[in-house]
């Protein structure tokens, strides 16, 4: 049996696991994410209604995408005595990217939008916006996501024959991306539409890819070109180069080294030539990294992650 102590202190530690197991985690709780909060302030400057208090949905959850991407979803719903006012679906990346995620198709200049928006668009770095008009058809419905989190209501917001906006944006950068999608009615169209638009768009600053950003910032002016990248020269270009060709040499070295020895007859002869071929091979795989990232980077291709109407053109 336990003595006395250990008994108390594994209580405390379930009763603390316990506790932590229970609380919502940042994205689960309306007060502690403001990303609705932060739709719902810029709509009120354009006289969009969508005033009052977000519910969850759906907590959550991870989903792995068409694509093979695991990405964590999050579903919101405004009501009032009407029905369902709005949707907004809210996605982000589970594990790092290493190149970049790409836009949105309807940022790319795929489907038949109402407007696109490029705030900035460089190889890895993405800020833009899109709507396209919804009526609920055959060719227009809701996704299974959708269903599956709307449950009973998802038949009735289905069944409408009024135009609905189904609204998106992607801030993104080499590692990370933040997927917002606004479900609403079309009641603003023309200038007010893409001033909203903006306006939601250049308030998703790069903080927002980390989680729960702490306020909901005002609209910054947009900038005037893409984001330099994060870091300096080294940092950005020719530290991966750097750790990639590192991996690398070992392995050849090891095997250059077993080759020259066996043919020199001798193991001094088969270090001297490795020392030469690592500094001279290194040199010119790095050369060769920093002129493609330079003059003909990676961009990634266009992808849609999770969509909340699958609107088939």
């Amino acid at each position: 049996m336990l003595p006395r102590p250990w008994i108390c202190l594994l209580a405390a530690c379930l009763l603390a696991a316990r506790g932590i197991s229970a609380a919502e985690s940042p994205v689960n709780s309306i007060a502690q994410n403001p990303l609705p909060e932060l739709v719902g302030t810029v709509a009120a400057r354009h006289g969009l209604p969508l005033g009052g208090t977000w519910q969850v949905i759906a907590p959550e959850r991870v989903v792995l995408t068409p694509g093979e991407v695991d990405v964590a979803v999050t579903l919101y719903g405004l009501r009032d005595t009407s029905g369902l006012r709005a949707l907004l679906l809210v996605q982000r990346n589970v594990l790092p990217g290493a190149s970049g995620w790409g836009p949105p198709s309807a940022c790319a200049g795929g489907g038949h939008p109402l407007l696109r928006l490029d705030v900035y668009h460089s190889p890895r770095d993405v800020l833009c916006g899109w709507a396209e008009q919804i009526v609920f058809t055959p060719q227009a419905r809701l996704t299974p996501l959708a269903y599956a989190a709307l449950g009973d209501t998802a038949g009735a917001l289905a069944a409408r024959t009024d135009r609905w906006v189904l609204i998106g944006w992607r801030v993104s950068n080499r590692n990370d991306f933040l997927d917002l999608q606004l479900l609403v009615p079309d009641r603003a169209g023309g200038d007010g539409l893409r001033q909203f638009v903006a306006d939601v768009a250049h308030s998703l600053d790069v903080t927002w890819l980390s989680g729960a950003p702490s306020a909901v910032p005002m609209p910054p002016p947009p900038p005037p070109a893409a984001p330099a990248q994060a870091g300096s020269w080294w940092d950005s270009t020719l530290s991966t180069s750097v750790m990639r060709t590192a991996t690398y040499r070992v392995g050849v070295s090891i095997k250059t080294f077993a080759v020259a020895s066996l043919m020199a007859g001798n193991a001094a002869t088969g270090g001297a030539i490795i020392a030469v071929l690592n500094v001279t091979s290194t040199g010119v795989y790095l050369l060769n990294d920093y002129i493609w990232e330079t003059f003909h980077p990676l961009s990634p291709s266009p992808q849609d992650f999770l969509r909340l109407v699958d609107a088939r053109q």
